[in-house]
């Protein structure tokens, strides 16, 4: 997925973002301040775009592909209860009709409380558990649209937890964690944000209601939310069997002071 001429790793926590190359001398950090992101929120992009910009040319980094690993602290979290698809050998992930209505209608619901207009949005199955994850699209594509205005190439967005303890993240990016990202490519893919995006439509009650806001009363916004579902997968690798649900959204609010979503 990485090339292999000089790959870089960008880890994206609440603080800002740090990036490793090999053709650096040293891990260099882009710190986040008030007036350019507050609560996960981009508060000023032009002015957060100039100085991503100056970041990379400052600190010389070679144009190259790059992967976006994220953060547990940027990232929205929930263990969901309904029946994860059964492994076949023939038919790959299996469900059936009502275990797929309750999953979506749970994953839809966890989107409904990530209080961003839009986010990059992925159910992973992690063993037995179905974890859906969400982080604020804003974010993390203005990072990467600027890299990749630069001539890099963004290969991925993947959640830290993926590797599980084999890299610890919880103290930053350090040489030793990117290189387990390097070495693990397959993770990468099954973990990524960015893949295989199909449109869900959205369920009857809403589509009805917002078809004629004058006879229904309600008024229609800006922005209605929209579920895609990216396709699901199955990847093996040496910490997790692990297959994906991907959705993504965008929804028609935004929430200054939004609490940070629990693990399960």
């Amino acid at each position: 997925m990485l090339s292999k001429s000089h790959p870089i790793i960008l880890f994206i926590d609440r603080f800002g973002f740090s990036v490793y190359q090999d053709a650096l001398a040293n891990i260099p950090k882009f710190s986040f301040t008030p007036d350019l992101v507050a609560n996960l929120d981009v508060i000023s992009k032009d002015q957060f775009v100039n100085l991503i910009g100056t970041f990379i040319q400052v600190n010389k980094m070679v144009p190259s592909s790059l992967a976006v690993i994220l953060s547990d602290n940027v990232i929205y979290v929930k263990d969901l209860v309904s029946p994860a698809p059964k492994l076949t050998s023939t038919q790959g992930l299996e469900t059936d009709a009502v275990d797929d209505k309750e999953h979506e209608d749970e994953v839809q619901i966890f989107l409904e409380n990530v209080p961003f207009e839009e986010v990059l949005a992925k159910v992973i199955k992690v063993g037995n558990i179905n974890r859906a994850v969400a982080v604020n699209k804003d974010l993390a594509m203005t990072i990467a649209d600027t890299f990749s205005s630069k001539g890099f190439s963004v290969e991925a967005i993947a959640p830290g937890f993926m590797y599980g303890q084999s890299a610890n993240f919880t103290a930053g990016l350090t040489p030793d964690n990117a290189r387990i990202v390097l070495e693990n490519p397959e993770i990468l893919k099954s973990g990524n944000l960015l893949t295989d995006q199909e449109k869900i439509i959205p369920s009857q009650n809403l589509e009805s209601e917002f078809k004629n806001p004058a006879v229904s009363g309600v008024k229609k916004p800006k922005g209605l939310r929209q579920f895609i579902l990216i396709g699901v997968f199955v990847t093996f690798n040496a910490n997790s069997n692990t297959g994906c649900i991907c959705t993504h959204r965008s929804s028609k609010y935004k929430n200054k002071n939004h609490p940070k979503l629990p693990i399960g």
